[in-house]
């Protein structure tokens, strides 16, 4: 019985240091938790925003179809209601495939009507933002190269290297809040082939991008490109794109409407070489339409 009784005791006495040591262990996994990264989802709703790249890439083995069209002007003089605000055309059309083989790197082939330009392009996640702030922010780069099967007319294309250009992207972002997203795009453009002698065939830009959730499904977006320095003989005559739209999610798809001052879809179309002006009233409405799909 003496025995029984002194098991008892050691038993109820070892019950503080049991509880102590489970008390331990909890305090480490807590510790395990609050140490977990845990990425900022969502700074943007599409790898594309209007015109210019976001810093999103699509998740592991997903493939994005996307179809960007741009109508003609729609207010400047001999447009408007003749040619009902530029529905009539002509129009611009980008047609692309991306496949993303991980959450971080991506590539794709796109080809749009305009100077019938095939691109190929990468695009990769440097950094991402966490929620608890330790990586503040976003950087992404994408590369493209593009070709152009244009017909041989007027001998530009006896060099088969004329029908080159580059764009580098390094796309800087942040997510503030649930609502409020800013971008800054750093563009390097490099083109083979440009208009006159006294161009400069390699050129910087800065882009500025954000997007404003208003409700669940609906956010205003707007973008902003401007080329750094001269480098056009007749660049007075070209002016910074601009665009201002919506995004709307749809289940599997997210559309985009928007108003731009700038006809062409490729970089080294509209950041060099836009003759497009809003005091003209060449504003052209457009949209971008992507639908996914998951194979994992």
């Amino acid at each position: 019985m003496k025995k029984i009784l002194t098991l008892i005791i050691l038993s109820f006495a070892a019950i503080p240091s049991f509880s102590q040591e489970e008390d331990d262990l909890l305090n480490m996994i807590e510790k395990q938790d609050s140490n977990k990264v845990v990425y900022t989802t969502a700074t943007f709703k599409g790898t594309r925003l209007i015109n210019l790249p976001t810093v999103e890439v699509m998740g592991k083995n997903t493939l994005e179809f996307r179809i960007a069209h741009r109508f003609g002007d729609a207010f400047t003089k001999g447009s408007r209601a003749q040619n009902l605000y530029g529905l009539d055309g002509p129009v611009a059309l980008n047609l692309s495939l991306d496949y993303s083989l991980s959450d971080r790197f991506s590539f794709g082939i796109a080809r749009t009507n305009i100077q019938k330009l095939v691109t190929g392009n990468v695009k990769y996640r440097l950094l991402r933002q966490t929620t608890n702030n330790k990586m503040p922010i976003s950087v992404t780069y994408e590369g493209k190269m593009n070709v152009t099967h244009e017909k041989n007319l007027d001998k530009r294309y006896d060099l088969f290297s004329n029908r080159l250009s580059y764009v580098n992207h390094l796309l800087i972002a942040r997510k503030f809040n649930s609502s409020l997203s800013l971008q800054v795009d750093l563009m390097h453009i490099h083109r083979n082939l440009v208009q006159y002698y006294a161009d400069k065939n390699t050129m910087f830009a800065i882009g500025l991008s954000g997007r404003m959730k208003v409700t669940k499904r609906l956010a205003i977006t707007a973008e902003y490109a401007k080329g750094i320095g001269h480098y056009a003989q007749d660049q007075s005559n070209f002016y910074d794109h601009l665009g201002v739209g919506v995004d709307i999610e749809t289940g599997g798809h997210v559309f985009q409407l928007f108003v731009v001052n700038s006809f062409t879809l490729n970089e080294v179309q509209f950041i060099p070489a836009n003759d497009r002006s809003i005091g003209s009233g060449a504003l052209r409405f457009g949209f971008n339409v992507s639908r996914v799909f998951s194979y994992s």
